[in-house]
């Protein structure tokens, strides 16, 4: 699993955190609604034909999480083991 920071560091430094989920969504709503904008973003890192990149359909970012969608998919991957043990999706956001 990866982890973007650990549960120590997210209890130690909780408005960092909070700022940088903040920042996250905000990010993700602001490409959702000014996709020509993010083009010339995408191209140097995608090394994409211009053309290409303007001509294709767009995914979108979620700008929320809700666990309970995820939560069977974890369940599945326990039941067929690509993970050790289940957990609550819900911890995935959590801040002690």
């Amino acid at each position: 699993m990866v982890n973007f920071c650990t549960r120590d560091y997210a209890t130690k430094n909780r408005d960092v955190v909070r700022r940088f989920a903040k920042a996250i969504e905000q990010g993700a709503a602001y490409a959702n609604t000014h996709l020509a904008e993010t083009i010339p973003l995408l191209l140097p890192l995608t090394k994409m034909d211009p053309k290409v990149a303007t001509g294709m359909r767009n995914g979108f970012s979620a700008t929320s999480f809700d666990p309970g969608a995820l939560q069977p998919v974890i369940d599945l991957m326990v039941r067929y083991k690509e993970i050790p043990t289940s957990f609550e999706a819900r911890e995935l956001l959590a801040v002690p």
